[in-house]
């Protein structure tokens, strides 16, 4: 990043909140300003009201309300690139 830019925005989506966190602290680390979302709706409703540069999403998102690909779907509405994961924690 150039010093006079802003960090590019990236939106994480996924309902296992310890590695969003894990996620999120190492983008921090790199520079980019982090938002994380641990449900698609949470994240529908955050992508309708702010840019984003870059989304990492769950597709096996647990909850009930929207799934991963919902997610997807709608943010393809806005700008920005999407990028579809499925993060799974080693056992």
């Amino acid at each position: 990043m150039d010093a006079g830019t802003a960090p590019a925005t990236i939106l994480v989506v996924d309902d296992d909140l310890g590695l969003s966190r894990l996620i999120q602290r190492a983008l921090e680390r790199g520079g980019f300003k982090v938002v994380t979302a641990s449900s698609g709706q949470a994240a529908a409703a955050w992508l309708v009201a702010h840019p984003t540069d870059l989304m990492l999403l769950d597709l096996k998102l647990h909850r009930a309300d929207l799934i991963g690909g919902e997610v997807q779907v709608r943010s393809r509405a806005g700008k920005g690139v999407v990028v579809v994961c499925k993060l799974r924690r080693r056992q």
